[in-house]
């Protein structure tokens, strides 16, 4: 009768002739500095590390590792930005702890906030005059612009072009 072994120890026999190059490590030295970054933005934004403790964090890695993290932060903030939400954390970020300049953000932000603004409007309006001639009308009545057929595709349209701009940015 033939010997048992485990999976374990078949793989560990496979894993003695292995090695990992060069470019195995610093891929993953790299994954790992990125995943360390994003986690390092997340607490931010929860408020458990300030914009010192990252600066401070980056200014311990190495050359390479630091425009590693960068480069992760950078990204990961383009990612998170949303022209509907709240971006002060994020641009302040960008700014003091990754030198960037964000004014032209800011405006692209608030450029895509009064077009959505006027785009809301237009569309209230024009269900406003549908329930008129309906015959509904009155003070009582309150006009959900988000609930018209148009609007979410709109919505998906603004955020893709949105992004699609915030790239030139940063």
């Amino acid at each position: 009768m033939g010997e048992i072994r485990s999976t374990l120890d078949i793989i560990m026999e496979k894993a003695k002739n292995l090695e990992v190059t060069e470019e195995e490590k610093a891929e993953l030295q790299r994954k790992e500095t990125v995943n360390k970054a994003k986690g390092m933005l997340q607490k931010y934004l929860d408020g458990l590390l300030g914009m010192e403790d990252i600066s401070s964090e980056i200014q311990n890695m190495s050359q390479v590792a630091q425009g590693w993290a960068r480069d992760a932060l950078k990204n990961e903030c383009m990612e998170r930005i949303d022209f509907e939400k709240d971006n002060t954390q994020i641009l302040l970020l960008l700014e003091q702890v990754l030198g960037l300049d964000t004014r032209g953000v800011r405006d692209l932000i608030e450029e895509f906030r009064s077009d959505f603004s006027r785009e809301a409007e237009r569309i209230k309006q024009q269900m406003e005059e549908e329930l008129r001639n309906k015959g509904i009308k009155g003070t009582a009545i309150v006009i959900n612009h988000k609930a018209s057929p148009d609007w979410a595709p709109y919505q998906e349209r603004q955020q893709n072009t949105f992004k699609e701009r915030l790239k030139q940015f940063l």
